[in-house]
């Protein structure tokens, strides 16, 4: 099951994926103490990609499991224009018009974090955000 708890916090530590999140400005005293560190910031992102997932080593990242886990929530977030258009830009990436697979790239280390916050708010509230869907089509473009 999805873990729609979690906080990332790995885009704080890379200074390209700190500045996309509108927030961030209004926590300017805090980040501003943040060093960039891009090898923590990757570290961080598995660890947190693995714990949204409830897995203990990145190897289990291939697991069937996962790959049921993350087409379930594409059947429950399909319905939603702003999460299938993201899909499919995400797809054609990697040179794929399969929707399934271009969700499945929402998850990469330059998108997670912005692909994480839009699941829990639609997970918690059934629909996203016009701030939420803006940033999702800004990170997938």
């Amino acid at each position: 099951m999805y873990n729609s708890q979690l906080l990332c916090t790995y885009h704080f530590y890379d200074k390209s994926l700190r500045e996309l999140l509108p927030e961030n400005e209004r926590c300017e005293n805090i980040l501003k103490n943040v060093e960039d560190n891009n090898d923590f910031a990757d570290v961080l992102y598995k660890a947190e990609l693995l714990q949204v997932f409830g897995l203990n080593d990145i190897d289990e990242m291939n697991d069937l499991k996962v790959v049921e886990e993350m087409e379930l929530l594409y059947k429950k977030i399909i319905g939603d224009e702003t999460f299938a258009t993201c899909a499919l830009l995400s797809g054609k990436k990697v040179f794929t018009e399969d929707p399934v697979t271009g969700f499945m790239m929402m998850f990469n280390y330059h998108t997670f974090f912005v692909t994480h916050r839009c699941l829990c708010e639609f997970i918690e509230k059934g629909e996203l955000s016009q701030e939420n869907k803006n940033l999702l089509m800004k990170v997938h473009e």
